[in-house]
């Protein structure tokens, strides 16, 4: 599993076949759109491909494919957007995190729950 952090970087590796999109865990974006519109990923891929945008030598396959992406992510609420909840941006100095899951009751666990509710409480406070 993977969790991206570039939205216009991440869509380029999977039509590019370089990463699965079942392998997506999430996508964290400094990219802000509106996810509610049901033209959001037409409107993504254009404001991409437009002047120098990061997607502006696609083909038209390959447009196709990134918009049909971005709507399998989204459909699948595998896209985060921190500016949605007043979280400003922030940009890593790379675009992907390869993520182990294991498969952990945290009910069995009270460290791991005790943890994981802090993390939560921090984020719901920045």
């Amino acid at each position: 599993m993977k969790i991206g952090f570039s939205l216009s970087n991440c869509i380029i590796d999977i039509v590019n076949g370089k990463v699965d999109v079942n392998d997506v865990m999430l996508i964290v974006t400094s990219t802000y759109f509106n996810i509610d519109r049901t033209d959001s990923a037409n409107n993504l891929v254009k404001y991409h491909t437009a002047g120098l945008g990061a997607w502006t030598f696609m083909s038209n396959e390959q447009r196709e494919l990134a918009t049909t992406t971005i709507n399998i992510l989204l459909a699948n609420g595998k896209i985060y957007q921190p500016r949605e909840h007043n979280a400003p941006p922030w940009r890593m100095p790379f675009h992907w995190a390869n993520v182990v899951r294991t498969d952990v009751d945290m009910a069995q666990n009270p460290a791991l729950k005790k943890a994981w509710d802090t993390y939560k409480l921090l984020g719901d406070l920045s």
